[in-house]
């Protein structure tokens, strides 16, 4: 039988798997996690010749599928490859406890989370409500949408269980930046709060909580920072 992602293998495991089965189960492990990311049915239809973006996957999903390959193999990703760290609209409300605006966010959010509705749709927008108001979804959900609403679960990893690494990330041998969409005081406070302790480049490029939509605005601002790494 064939181990899906969950168990296919892990950092500690792997020196025990014999060295012929290694690339099968590695071939297993990736192709199941953009599966589960990408929200196809069956990991066996992922072609490993098909580009991510031609599978389905944004910047957002390739952030998850990192995660998840990071927790299965036990294996950082190297930060002499990262040239960069942009964050956007950041929810890690750990930053900046302590301010009016996200406690009520953070409280709001956890009281939603801790009685979910029962239709993973209502949790979605009741969810995404109080990210961004702004918003209206529409009815029914978008296909991809209804996926990601069907992911969520007591399981789920919040935002504000997020641990930020500050010290880590200080001392990294990038550049960090921090945008957010200037819509929402929660979203301003939390990053104002990490280009502090991150010491980070600051911008805010208006546009609500999606800043990425705004399309040449946001485009220009990365343009920017990258001229200078």
């Amino acid at each position: 039988m064939v181990q899906d992602v969950g168990t296919a293998t892990t950092g500690r495991a792997a020196a025990g798997v014999p060295e012929g089965e290694a690339p099968v189960r590695l071939d297993v492990l990736v192709r199941s996690s953009v599966a589960a990311v990408a929200g196809h049915e069956d990991w066996r239809l992922v072609d490993t010749d098909t580009a991510f973006r031609d599978l389905g996957l944004t910047s957002l999903r390739l952030t998850e599928l990192h995660e998840r390959l990071r927790e299965a193999t036990g294996l950082p990703l190297p930060t002499g490859l990262v040239r960069s760290l942009t964050l956007v609209e950041s929810a890690a409300s750990s930053a900046a406890r302590g301010s009016e605006a996200v406690d009520a966010y953070e409280r709001a959010a956890r009281r939603l989370v801790a009685r979910p509705p029962a239709d993973p749709d209502a949790f979605f927008r009741r969810l995404f409500a109080l990210i961004d108001p702004t918003t209206r979804y529409p009815v029914p959900l978008p296909a991809e949408l209804s996926r990601s609403a069907r992911r969520l679960s007591p399981d789920t990893r919040w935002p504000w269980e997020a641990v930020v690494p500050v010290r880590e990330l200080r001392a990294a041998p990038f550049p960090v930046l921090i945008v957010s969409g200037g819509a929402r005081p929660v979203f301003e406070r939390i990053s104002d709060a990490l280009a502090e302790r991150l010491d980070a480049r600051r911008l805010v490029v208006p546009g609500g909580h999606a800043v990425q939509n705004t399309g040449a605005p946001f485009n220009t601002a990365l343009e920017g920072f990258w001229s200078t790494v």
